[in-house]
C-alpha cells in the first residue's frame, strides 16, 4: 500500500519472497515473477527486476477477480441466478473481501465499484429469514423461501457474510462412543 504521495521503493523478487528458514521459496520465483507484474510496476536492471506494489493495479485485478466470480456465481446455484444482479456484486465482494484486510484493501475496492457494503448487507431487501432451528418449527420450510427470494445471507459485525452452522444428524455422545469402544476390547 502506497503511503501519500510517496509510490514505494522497488525491491528485488528475492527480498520480497524470502522466508527465514525455509528455502523453498526459491522455487517459486519463476511463478511469482510472472504474477508480480500483474500487481507490481517493474524495473529491468541489466539481467535483475525490480517490483514495486501499485495499487491502481491491484485494485484492476481485485475488479477483475470480483467480475470473474460475479459471473460463475449465478451458475452455481439457482439462489444465486435468481438474485439482481446488485446482491450478486455484494456477494462475489463479500466472499473476496475474506482474504483481504478491511483497511485499506476492501474499502478501496468497494470505493472503486462504487458499493457500500455494510448499507448493502443491512439493507431490507436482504432480510434474514428464520430457520427452523431458530423458530422452534421442525415443519417449517425455509428452503421452499428461500429459493423463492434467494436472501438468506448473516453477516458478521465487519459487514462480511458469516458461514453457515452445519446441522448434524445421528450424533452420539462422544464419551458413548469411547466407553462402548473400551468394552468392546476388554
Amino acid at each position: 500500500m502506497q503511503k501519500k504521495d510517496d509510490p514505494g521503493k522497488f525491491r528485488q523478487l528475492d527480498e520480497i519472497l524470502y522466508v527465514q528458514g525455509y528455502e523453498g521459496y526459491q522455487q517459486l520465483a519463476s511463478i511469482a515473477e510472472k504474477s508480480m507484474q500483474i500487481v507490481c510496476d517493474f524495473k529491468e536492471v541489466g539481467s535483475t527486476k525490480f517490483f514495486r506494489l501499485n495499487d491502481s493495479m491491484v485494485l484492476r485485478w481485485l475488479s477483475y477477480k470480483v467480475h470473474q466470480l460475479r459471473q460463475v456465481l449465478p451458475t452455481l446455484d439457482k439462489n444465486y441466478a435468481a438474485q439482481i444482479e446488485r446482491a450478486t456484486l455484494v456477494d462475489a465482494v463479500s466472499v473476496i473481501g475474506e482474504y483481504l484486510n478491511e483497511e485499506p484493501w476492501l474499502k478501496l475496492l468497494c470505493g472503486k465499484l462504487n458499493l457500500c457494503l455494510q448499507d448493502e448487507l443491512r439493507s431490507p431487501e436482504r432480510k434474514i429469514l428464520p430457520s427452523s432451528l431458530e423458530s422452534g418449527q421442525a415443519s417449517f420450510d425455509t428452503n421452499a423461501i428461500q429459493e423463492k427470494t434467494g436472501l438468506e445471507k448473516k453477516t458478521t459485525g465487519k459487514g462480511r457474510l458469516a458461514k453457515k452452522a452445519k446441522v448434524e444428524k445421528n450424533t452420539r455422545n462422544i464419551k458413548d462412543m469411547f466407553s462402548r469402544a473400551s468394552r468392546k476390547g476388554s
